[in-house]
């Protein structure tokens, strides 16, 4: 399938498990004139890459493998990170006590159109090359803000950014902290998927468990177009026209056309493009399900299937759906339309979470939940993004969430016990035990007092 956006290159950030799994299916639906771009963080690894598998990314499923090729690649050093911290603010400008010099503003970022050649690449011309037309995010949720601050110099007003991150708040932060202006705010996709992969080896990954894949377009802040006109006038499904009619001589909307027609291709991974309100109750059912699932296995250390046989992580599952209810209800009420309280009112009530919540834990029974692979290998969970979430919408509507609190504060001791964790500006090993005072000696009595000591 080719895009009608035939010149837009799309740029994955975040090779892990799920973006390796949609670069992929990219390179295997779209043709080789449609230019996809893979960034990485480190100079180690794309020497590793090179060195292993060249220019490919492989997918593993029932004990079959296939091969994609025909990748760009991008690497910035970690260390040139540092340095554009200091130079530049977190929208990419230029801090004011920073002498302006003639550099572009990406450091080291430059673009390896196939295996690294010897010594440092020469940067690319300062234009199409290091302009990003199409961006899907797939680091973890925890990330999103610091990786997408390092390009965001390389975007503009007419890039698309596709949002695949688990758990609720992260296009919230990222308009919030890079892109408050509606004018010069590139266009979102938020995205949600239950397909099931992990990582085998350096962009090797295992597609463990099908499932779907959903997105919306978040609505123009501008007012220019209505992507969901064609449901108005007796559509059944969204229309690709409501987007741009022609494209090609529609440089505010191509590139967002673009994407949603590539994604469209993706049919092996079963794409759904959805009206954003319903898209936004199938993230706020996922959200509740993730803060069912996640911290519990976490902290017990289990499958996610072992949780259906306790009576007690079933009550805590039912306690964390209903304060999820509340929450989901109020937030509707209050800052959505008629339309999407009726949505919510019909699909998010506690019987129903309860109902998603066992049935995704029987489909991924076998499963370890991410939150428990971050635990096991010394990375941040994503707990702030998922009950944590959770908690702080519910405080803009009064309403209490102890569950979700509680879970969320007995994941962040186990993730801190032991380590090293800043207290009062000091960096200290932190025990359970050590700030909490002793209790004061009882006095001694006849039955306690040594012998030859009065009482």
């Amino acid at each position: 399938m080719s895009l009608d956006a035939d010149d837009m290159r799309i740029h994955v950030l975040g090779i892990g498990n799920i973006g390796s799994l949609f670069a992929f299916h990219l390179r295997r639906a779209l043709p080789a004139s449609s230019p996809i771009a893979l960034i990485l963080r480190k100079h180690d690894s794309i020497k590793r890459l090179n060195d292993d598998q060249g220019n490919s990314v492989r997918v593993e499923r029932d004990g079959h493998t296939e091969t994609a090729t025909g990748y760009e690649r991008e690497v910035w050093d970690v260390k040139s990170d540092q340095v554009f911290s200091l130079m530049y603010d977190r929208r990419g400008a230029a801090k004011p006590q920073v002498e302006q010099k003639p550099l572009d503003p990406y450091m080291d970022v430059f673009r390896i159109p196939g295996t690294r050649p010897p010594g440092r690449p020469n940067k690319p011309d300062y234009g199409t090359a290091n302009t990003i037309d199409s961006l899907i995010l797939t680091v973890k949720a925890t990330s999103a803000l610091s990786a997408l601050q390092r390009i965001v110099p390389r975007l503009h007003s007419n890039s698309t950014i596709v949002l695949l991150q688990n758990g609720m708040g992260v296009y919230d932060q990222l308009v919030d902290r890079l892109f408050p202006d509606p004018e010069k705010r590139p266009h979102f996709v938020l995205a949600s998927t239950t397909h099931g992969a992990w990582q085998k080896g350096a962009l090797h990954v295992v597609h463990a468990g099908m499932g779907d894949f959903s997105f919306g377009i978040v609505p123009d802040p501008l007012g220019r177009r209505d992507y969901e006109a064609s449901l108005k006038n007796g559509f059944s499904s969204l229309q690709l026209s409501d987007i741009s009619a022609d494209p090609k001589n529609d440089p505010e909307f191509r590139t967002l056309h673009g994407t949603i027609q590539a994604l469209l291709s993706l049919t092996d991974l079963k794409p759904v493009w959805d009206p954003y309100e319903w898209l936004q109750v199938k993230l706020m059912k996922k959200l509740c399900v993730n803060c069912c699932v996640n911290p519990l296995t976490a902290l017990m250390d289990v499958t996610n299937g072992e949780l259906l046989g306790s009576v007690d992580a079933y009550n805590l599952l039912r306690m964390v759906c209903h304060e999820a209810w509340e929450v989901f209800r109020a937030h509707a009420q209050a800052a959505g339309p008629p339309t999407t309280t009726n949505l919510v009112m019909a699909n998010l009530y506690p019987a129903k979470l309860e109902e998603e919540v066992t049935r995704v834990i029987g489909h991924t029974a076998k499963n370890f939940s991410s939150m428990l692979q971050d635990i096991r290998n010394g990375r941040v969970t994503e707990i702030e993004y998922m009950n944590g979430y959770l908690i702080r919408l519910g405080r803009q509507y009064g309403l209490q969430t102890p569950v979700n609190h509680t879970l969320r504060s007995m994941v962040r001791l186990r993730c801190t016990l032991g380590a090293p964790t800043q207290m009062l500006g000091a960096m200290k090993y932190w025990h359970p035990l050590r700030s909490i005072p002793l209790a004061p000696r009882p006095p001694l009595s006849p039955l306690t007092a040594p012998p030859g000591l009065p009482p």
